[in-house]
């Protein structure tokens, strides 16, 4: 245990140390800030409780794309996926191997070394935004405490993805050497995540394939929508339809004609509560995390 934590503690303070920390963190804030200015800029009802709604999901979806979608997982996948390859590569792998520090300790250590990193920069920028969003909209206390409850909930979902790309991360640094390789296989990931099922549910014939095919879109697109539901923070119906169509998770039920609104509500999405979802990733999580220390068992020292 004292080798994983120095380990640890090693890695964290050589990733924190870097430049790219400080351009991330500045990056992420000013265009989330932007682009959540302009949303909240779209909310046009009078009425409280539609733009607290309003408020909220035009957060949680800026903060879903940003500061937990795209950018988010091409950084924290850059700076893992050379974190046990570049060992290799360098021999300082075999080097390490020859003190006692069993290959699970450098694993582990590695694992939460970049953990501790990328949740730390993760706080900072989700509770920097959620401030400033709340100084910048004028918020009362009421409408503060959902952006901070939204934060929280941003937060949930991000930790998980990050447990998730970490172990995919060094799952490919385990397996593959070369850091060209590991990118594009990496950028298929956020396709599959992010890109593909927006495009597959706007197919004809192919809008349902998520009942039949869970991907890992369903898998986090879900754990992002329960884990706002689980803070109690419930949106009207055209703003669910509004993440509908960003996420694609969800499964419409209405058509064209009219259909009362009691009737509309809720879009229907999968009802795999958070918990559920939490041991599914976790479980994924470990199996590769598992691969990647069979393959680090079978390095010989030379």
């Amino acid at each position: 245990m004292k080798n994983v934590l120095l380990i640890a503690e090693q890695v964290f303070l050589e990733k924190f140390s870097i430049k790219k920390t400080f351009v991330y963190i500045f990056f992420m804030i000013l265009s989330s800030l932007l682009a959540f200015k302009l949303g909240v800029g779209t909310v046009n009802s009078n009425s409280f409780v539609d733009k607290f709604a309003g408020l909220v999901s035009n957060y949680f979806i800026i903060g879903l794309f940003w500061i937990a979608g795209i950018p988010f997982i091409i950084y924290i996948g850059s700076i893992t996926i050379s974190a046990i390859a570049k060992e290799i590569n360098d021999g300082t792998a075999m080097l390490i191997f020859t003190r006692p520090i069993m290959r699970r300790e450098f694993l582990l250590g590695k694992l939460s070394g970049i953990l501790a990193y990328t949740t730390t920069i993760n706080l900072v920028i989700i509770y920097i935004f959620a401030s400033m969003a709340a100084i910048l909209y004028g918020s009362d206390i009421t409408i503060t405490n959902g952006i901070y409850r939204a934060a929280t909930s941003i937060f949930i979902y991000s930790f998980l993805l990050t447990i998730f790309i970490l172990s995919f991360s060094l799952f490919l640094s385990a397996y593959i050497t070369k850091n060209i390789v590991n990118m594009t296989i990496l950028f298929v990931l956020i396709l599959m995540i992010f890109v593909m099922p927006i495009v597959l549910t706007n197919t004809p014939k192919m809008n349902n394939y998520q009942e039949k095919l869970p991907d890992f879109a369903f898998i986090f697109g879900s754990t992002a929508i329960e884990s706002l539901n689980v803070m109690g923070l419930d949106l009207i119906y055209y703003n669910k339809d509004l993440m509908a169509s960003s996420i694609g998770v969800y499964k419409k039920y209405y058509t064209d004609i009219y259909i009362p609104q009691y009737v509309k509500e809720p879009i229907r999405i999968n009802e795999i509560k958070l918990l559920p979802l939490t041991i599914i990733i976790l479980i994924i999580s470990l199996i590769l995390l598992f691969l990647s220390y069979i393959k680090l068992n079978s390095l010989e020292i030379q």
